[in-house]
């Protein structure tokens, strides 16, 4: 039997209301912390997630996706603490590359060298900072002394993150609007170009507005706690992922596509993240998995830890060869997913199920081809549905 989507959330909210029943310091309240916003995700986008996942990937979950367009697939209060470090609006992102390779004043040495782009020529508009409070229950925005207009909301915590960069044309601090009702408070870390506040472990600066762990590892300390879920909308160079021992939800079942030797090293740098999740939805997916995958082990990251989630449509051709392609990187994990849009009046036949429960969740492709596991069956599972 299998149950529609329906059923599975009317039986969510029914097991929620006996658990609420019994109250908030019951064992079994206890135990089913975490578990319910689970379920929500599996039912609602397909996941196939369990605690027990979470907790051995330490909830870290990457997404490479718009924003904005993110943020709407998220309930109301979804996150306990947004902390972003949005584009200030100051043509950052232009003077950086006109710096690069050049030394200034006493500099000891030349400024790094950037790529010209064109994201920091203004600050998100209002309905960023609306969506980003809808699913937030607080928010840290660095930069919103640039843009305070869009916001709008009067704050008695602003963080002061003091550089200690000494006498230059650069800001000697940055502000950080906050929601919280507490008081100003401020940080010092040294942040002058090669000079940095811990020298035994200099941080590689690989983009131009990159503020260091130890900062975001300062404000975890102080504005979370653990088990929260926390939101980067704006990853940059990682420093919020890297600086933190939290549960972070961004993402799951990255585009290979957008993938490059920048990403693939941040990538590298989350090192507490069992498995680094990529879709594979169609063909054309696949020779930028494989190239990821590459670029990924050239920053020392072993391909067991790649995660390969594959739609499986009614096109099991299709997704039998997706999958044989996938095996040329050897010792990847893939999770096959049959596809199901019951608005649209789309449900896994058997085929589907067979490849994606059996054939794929059951590790049958890693020793065996799709149409040999058929031979073995004695079926063709495709005639079935027919």
């Amino acid at each position: 039997m299998i149950s529609t989507k329906e059923q599975e959330r009317k039986a969510l909210e029914k097991i929620k209301g006996i658990v609420e029943q019994l109250g908030e310091q019951s064992y079994l309240a206890t135990a089913f912390k975490g578990c319910f916003e689970i379920a929500w995700q599996n039912i609602e986008y397909d996941f196939a997630d369990s605690l027990q996942d979470e907790l051995e990937s330490e909830k870290a979950k990457l997404y490479n996706v718009d924003c904005m367009q993110g943020m709407k697939e998220f309930p109301d209060k979804y996150f306990d603490l947004a902390i972003v470090d949005v584009p200030y609006g100051i043509g950052e992102s232009n003077k950086a590359f006109l710096r690069g390779g050049k030394q200034f004043g006493n500099a000891l040495a030349a400024s790094t060298e950037f790529t010209r782009k064109q994201w920091d020529k203004q600050p998100p508009p209002a309905e960023y900072f609306s969506e980003l409070m809808r699913v937030s229950k607080n928010q840290i925005i660095w930069g919103a002394n640039h843009f305070i207009s869009r916001i709008p909301f009067d704050s008695s915590c602003w963080i002061v993150w003091d550089k200690d960069n000494g006498a230059n044309d650069f800001a000697d601090c940055e502000l950080a609007w906050t929601s919280f009702n507490t008081a100003v408070r401020r940080y010092k870390y040294r942040w002058h170009g090669m000079l940095q506040e811990n020298m035994k472990e200099k941080e590689v600066r690989i983009h131009p507005t990159q503020k260091p762990v130890a900062l975001y590892a300062w404000l975890l300390e102080r504005y979370a706690k653990y088990g929260d879920l926390i939101l980067d909308t704006h990853v940059g160079s990682a420093s919020s992922l890297i600086g933190s021992g939290y549960a972070i939800d961004l993402n799951q079942g990255m585009d290979a596509r957008l993938v490059n030797d920048r990403i693939a090293s941040i990538l590298a740098r989350l090192k507490w993240i069992k498995y680094i999740r990529f879709s594979c939805d169609q063909k054309a997916q696949i020779d930028a998995i494989l190239k990821t995958a590459e670029l990924l082990e050239k920053h020392g990251v072993k391909p067991y830890r790649l995660f390969i989630y594959v739609l499986v449509t009614k096109d099991i051709d299709d997704a039998a060869y997706r999958v044989e392609r996938l095996r040329e990187i050897h010792n990847i994990s893939l999770y096959a997913q049959a596809e199901r849009n019951e608005a649209k009046g789309i449900i896994p036949n058997r085929a589907q199920l067979e490849f994606a429960q059996r054939y794929v969740y059951g590790r049958c492709y890693k020793k065996e081809t799709w149409h040999e596991y058929c031979e073995r069956y004695g079926t063709d599972f495709k005639e079935v549905d027919k």
